[in-house]
């Protein structure tokens, strides 16, 4: 390992306990291996792969060629957590009016609003995105964290009815998302 120490401008040298290219280089292997879909790997291994090289003589000749497959699909996985994040606030906006719109709500212990909003929203797949957006708690890693590939925040859009078939859209007919949700054709 080499440090620059300032303001001396003085190079110091010392020898790494480990070998950390070499640890980066396993790490990330599956995310450069032919066999794995894109879609299936973390976040974390697609934007490692995405990143671009320091300096452009590290980046191996046809590197950026085999990084197509893995931009594509974290452009497409993060444009699903878009619009599940987007639904997601949507959905605990509505909800919560709707238990304002009670006069005891308000009054209740959090807990038990806790207990009315779970009764409210149902069995969701984002069930506890929707609890963290009604205590106020919702970040932007929260979302990657319970979806933690591409494909499993595709799959949770198109359960949603928000991503998938453009000719299907959900019908809320006054349920939550956790409730009997219906797919009808858009005409």
């Amino acid at each position: 390992m080499t440090g620059l120490l300032l303001p001396e401008f003085r190079l110091l040298s010392a020898p790494s306990r480990r070998h950390y290219w070499a640890e980066t280089r396993t790490r990330f292997a599956p995310a450069l291996g032919r066999a794995v879909d894109p879609l299936d790997l973390g976040w974390e291994q697609l934007e490692a792969v995405h990143a671009p090289p320091p300096r452009p003589a590290e980046s191996a000749p046809g590197g950026h060629d085999r990084a197509a497959p893995m931009t594509a699909a974290l452009e497409r996985g993060e444009e699903a957590l878009r619009r599940i994040e987007a639904l997601v606030m949507e959905e605990a906006s509505r909800v919560l009016a709707e238990l304002r719109a009670r006069a005891d709500y308000e009054a209740l212990p959090e807990r038990q609003q806790g207990r009315l909003y779970a009764a409210a929203i149902g069995s969701s797949p984002v069930a506890g995105l929707l609890h963290r957006a009604r205590r106020g708690a919702l970040g932007a890693g929260d979302i990657r964290r319970v979806l933690r590939t591409p494909r499993a925040a595709m799959d949770v859009a198109s359960k949603l009815g928000i991503e998938g078939d453009p000719e299907l859209r959900y019908v809320a007919d006054g349920a939550s998302l956790g409730g009997p949700a219906e797919h009808e054709r858009s005409t």
